[in-house]
């Protein structure tokens, strides 16, 4: 299972903005929900999409550097 870390500072962000189905806005509110819990803050969303981007680049970049 892939588990996102927090720090207790937040880190600086770039606001970005989007639209999401109801469904997706669920699963993210629930993630927004344990992250923040687990960390003892309000964990944004843009925390947690920039986690989630830059893990998944670092496996890209494992997987092509592993070709």
């Amino acid at each position: 299972i892939m588990e996102l870390k927090f720090e207790k500072k937040k880190q600086n962000t770039k606001g970005v903005q989007f639209r999401i189905d109801p469904i997706t806005n669920q699963n993210l509110t629930a993630l927004r929900n344990y992250y923040s819990e687990k960390a003892g803050r309000r964990v944004t969303t843009g925390e947690i999409f920039k986690q989630l981007i830059n893990n998944h680049s670092y496996d890209i970049k494992m997987k092509i550097r592993n070709r």
